[in-house]
């Protein structure tokens, strides 16, 4: 359009940088902002906030590095919003220690809950655990509690680069399964009916350790190394009592398949795989019963 001497204006350059992937555009935002400049289209803060966001593979963060600069020419100030963006180029990048810099740049004065988020989530894309389990102990100081989010990207990091023990302890000090809600209610059938249990996947559970209660692994479909800490941490306290004990476990697989979700063959193959001996519940598709192999083998 621009090669035929017509003069877009820039509610169309913003349509274009609204694009979406999915749609097989890779709209490279820094590209559209030195067009813009070029044609005389008048830039503003909507304008960049959307090329950063349109910052989303490999080159993200050089693509917003450049976007950073002409802001800095056309003197727009950052703000939390922009750095924040620049911070999900990193992710996409995977460039922990740009991710750094930029969040040392916003402690001063553009500091908030999201940012840190934001930071953790691209501190994990990097296998970076320090600096995560760096700033888990620091935000009590800040007046602000870690989110579930980021304890999950915690111990997932952590059974990502195969540190098991970290993992444990991040999984026991944010509270465990009770503290994400995985413990369910589980209804037994009626008497005289067909039908098989059922868990209450919306009913989280008051009394987590009992034979009405599921284990619900399913919202960790994309986590595996959730999967693993939850049933290590199930597997010690079954060890504590007495013989036979049972844990009723839940898993549907609730992710596209597309989507890094793991398989329900999956899932069970990590129950035997940290020492469970489990069987599948008729009539109750996803649900199994699980008891130490151990123990198992005794009876």
């Amino acid at each position: 359009m621009v090669d035929g001497g017509h003069k877009p204006n820039r509610s169309l350059f913003n349509a274009v940088l609204r694009s979406d992937p999915r749609d097989g555009y890779d709209t490279d935002g820094a590209t559209v902002i030195e067009l813009m400049s070029q044609t005389g289209v008048p830039t503003n803060l909507t304008t960049y906030k959307l090329a950063l966001h349109a910052c989303r593979n490999s080159e993200a963060v050089q693509q917003a590095d450049r976007i950073l600069a002409s802001m800095a020419a056309a003197g727009v100030a950052a703000n939390r919003r922009t750095f924040a963006s620049v911070l999900w180029a990193c992710r996409y990048s995977r460039d922990w220690r740009r991710a750094i810099d930029v969040f040392r740049d916003m402690e001063a004065n553009h500091l908030a809950f999201n940012t840190v988020t934001s930071f953790v989530d691209a501190c994990g894309r990097a296998g970076d655990l320090p600096h995560i389990v760096r700033w888990l102990q620091r935000l009590p100081s800040l007046g602000l509690a870690p989110s579930p989010r980021m304890w999950d990207i915690a111990v997932s990091t952590a059974h990502r680069v195969g540190d098991t023990a970290a993992a444990d302890a991040l999984w026991r000090e944010a509270g465990g399964a009770a503290y994400f809600g995985m413990y369910k209610v589980l209804v037994p059938p009626e008497e005289g009916t067909s039908r098989g249990w059922t868990v209450l996947v919306d009913h989280p559970a008051q009394q987590p350790h009992t034979t009405s209660t599921a284990l619900d692994l399913s919202a960790c479909s994309a986590q595996v190394g959730m999967i693993h800490a939850a049933l290590r941490a199930e597997v010690s306290r079954l060890r504590m009592q007495p013989v036979p004990s049972v844990l009723y476990v839940y898993y549907m697989q609730t992710f596209a398949p597309g989507e890094h979700a793991i398989a329900a063959s999956e899932a069970a193959a990590v129950m035997e795989d940290v020492g469970l001996h489990i069987s599948s519940v008729p009539g109750t598709p996803g649900l199994f019963k699980a008891s130490l192999a151990s123990h198992s083998s005794m009876q």
